[in-house]
């Protein structure tokens, strides 16, 4: 069954170069992160005021050579590329893993999907390998966007995670200026 991947953002930087030198403190005036994601911008302004987000483009390995490149001191990506990539072992790399309580996902992040009919030889297929937990929380994760309205260009990030026979969802966003973090566990 196609699980989920590990659905956190990772702060990638050049080695000898990233927070563990600064001992991961408010320290980080003038250090220029590489995101375009309005949710990771939000999220890591509220960790390290002092970083400057600049925006990032290009696929996986493009970015990790702007980095190289020295055009950022660091960029966030998302661990589930990272690993099915298998670029988490770049020796001149470092890589901070980001905990749900620092920065909570992109709804979806770490999970394959296929959209198609319903019904049809593809869904069916999709259907063998699908796996209950990670298509529920998708599911889930999916309708809290819709219910707030939000696209990958709202600074909202969710994530639905199975605890025992629950389901804890935790949600972030901005509104008005403000950071708002909801979490709530269904049973």
């Amino acid at each position: 069954a196609l699980s989920r991947e590990d659905a956190r953002d990772v702060l990638v930087t050049r080695k000898g170069a990233g927070l563990q030198e600064r001992n991961l403190k408010p320290d980080t005036a003038g250090f220029v992160i590489g995101t375009g994601s309005p949710r990771r911008q939000l999220q890591i302004k509220a960790l390290y005021p002092e970083m400057v987000c600049k925006g990032v483009r290009g696929n996986i390995t493009t970015r990790l050579q702007k980095l190289r490149d020295r055009e950022y001191d660091g960029i966030i990506l998302a661990a589930a590329g990272l690993k099915r990539l298998r670029l988490l072992e770049e020796e001149d790399l470092e890589y901070q893993f980001f905990s749900y309580e620092e920065m909570l996902p992109a709804g979806g992040q770490g999970i394959i999907a296929m959209e198609g009919r319903k019904g049809d030889i593809a869904s069916k297929m999709v259907q063998e390998i699908s796996d209950e937990k990670t298509f529920a929380a998708l599911e889930a994760e999916r309708e809290i966007l819709r219910q707030l309205n939000a696209g990958c260009h709202e600074a909202v990030g969710v994530f639905a995670q199975h605890i025992g026979k629950g389901m804890q969802i935790s949600i972030v966003r901005e509104e008005k200026g403000k950071i708002f973090r909801y979490y709530k566990m269904l049973q």
